[in-house]
């Protein structure tokens, strides 16, 4: 592999690449190297070879799991049924703003961003939180009504 290449890889994995590489290269250059040395010599640097990990597969990867993370972020059954279908369009949303980035920060921002979208989806729960709210100031109201009523 190249030195032209290192910018293909990540660079903890090119790293370990090149220290395996510079460890074999003097081992062949030890005249006192014994067959044994070689052969842990030329093992290390295969196993550094085949753990060469491209950037294009680190940021598939960090894709992958902020979809993963996405879909898991927030449960159908917690809303009602108008807002399921918001929520599926920002999970929607958010997936394609993801498999859309070109790095890692990208990434992040796309998760962070569909994130703060879902987490503006009033779920059941919210609604029912707010229709009780509604109901107390109702009857709050209505005390004030007949209170007043009653200095009539």
């Amino acid at each position: 592999i190249a030195d032209t290449d290192a910018d293909k890889y990540t660079e903890a994995s090119w790293a370990v690449y090149t220290a395996a590489l510079a460890d074999a290269k003097a081992i062949l250059a030890d005249a006192d190297a014994t067959q044994e040395n070689v052969d842990a010599a030329v093992a290390a640097l295969g196993q550094a070879t085949e753990a060469l990990v491209t950037k294009e597969a680190e940021l598939e990867s960090i894709k992958a799991a902020a979809i993963e993370e996405l879909n898991s972020y927030a449960n159908a059954d917690d809303y009602r049924e108008d807002e399921k279908a918001t929520l599926q369009v920002a999970i929607a949303g958010g997936t394609k703003a993801i498999q859309a980035a070109t790095t890692a920060e990208e990434v992040t921002k796309a998760l962070t961003d569909a994130k703060e979208v879902i987490d503006g989806i009033p779920t059941d729960a919210a609604w029912q939180r707010k229709s009780l709210t509604r109901q107390w100031k109702m009857l709050i109201l209505s005390w004030k009504v007949i209170k007043l009523m009653l200095y009539i």
